[in-house]
């Protein structure tokens, strides 16, 4: 019997389990991190487009766009005279959907919670409000 042979195999066993493991650690740590930081970003996002709209109001001099929807909720309205734009948030998959349009929670390398979109660039919590009031005011 060759013992090296055993032995060579248990060690590349043993580093694919090692590796295994601390991905599975991160994992669960990544997890942790957007579940403690779903509720956060909503109302960021929330907050934002709510100012957007206020801020789109104030510049046409009418009240054009109307933001509704309770703090609580896991959604809001946009509502132009043309247009009702319904945006909603499943915290337990960490996903933001706008007609249209969808927005995923990832942790970066630098372990900070941001939005992406489908097309894949990051982006804050006022920048997708902002991409969400400028859909629904188009």
């Amino acid at each position: 019997m060759d013992s090296d042979w055993a032995k060579n195999l248990a060690e590349r066993k043993k580093r694919e389990l090692a590796v295994k493991r601390l991905q599975q650690e991160k994992d669960l740590n990544d997890r942790k991190l957007l579940d403690s930081s779903a509720d956060k970003m909503w109302v960021e996002v929330r907050r934002a487009a709510a100012g957007f709209c206020k801020e789109l109001n104030s510049s046409m001099g009418d009240d054009y766009i109307k933001f509704e929807g309770a703090s609580y909720h896991n959604s809001f309205t946009l509502i132009t005279p043309e247009n009702t734009y319904t945006v909603t948030f499943n915290p337990q998959m960490w996903l933001l959907s706008a007609q249209g349009s969808a927005y995923t929670l990832v942790v970066t390398e630098s372990h900070s919670v941001i939005w992406k979109p489908a097309e894949g660039a990051t982006l804050t919590s006022e920048a997708v409000a902002q991409n969400i009031v400028g859909a629904a005011f188009r």
